[in-house]
């Protein structure tokens, strides 16, 4: 017969630690952040995780002002590496309404660009940056 101990506690196979990471919207817990990123891009469709930070269209950091916020997103992943690296300590990943919202905003604007015929890398107006103080990233 099991004592009461054994039979309300239940000690899991691999403890918990501090870097192991939650998903926000299905919460599944992944060992490292390479397996966090690559079961939110798998599961929940979402490639970068920049895109689950980015908002509008203007950088918080450098106040650089994209064309859309797939420009935003590459602009974070390939030429400023204190903007990303605000990006990723400094905002919050938004709910997952809000991203469906931005993702659906994103792709309609991508088929209305395909329709006229253009790459969805096109845009009208190259990237230009707002006069006003930049934040001190670190």
């Amino acid at each position: 017969m099991p004592t009461f101990v054994e039979s309300t506690i239940r000690i899991p196979e691999k403890p918990v630690t501090e870097e192991c990471i939650v998903c926000h919207m299905c919460d599944i817990t992944c060992k490292s952040a390479n397996e966090f990123y690559g079961h939110v891009a798998r599961i929940h469709g979402h490639r970068s995780p920049f895109k689950l930070r980015v908002q509008g269209t203007q950088c918080l950091c450098c106040l650089k002002h994209c064309y859309n916020r797939e420009k935003l997103c590459h602009h974070l992943k390939h030429s400023s590496k204190n903007c990303a690296r605000y990006y990723m300590v400094r905002v919050p990943i938004l709910p997952p309404d809000v991203l469906k919202a931005k993702d659906a905003a994103t792709a309609a604007f991508i088929a209305k660009l395909k329709a006229s015929g253009r790459d969805h890398k096109y845009a009208d107006l190259p990237p230009y940056r707002h006069a006003g103080p930049l934040l001190r990233v670190f």
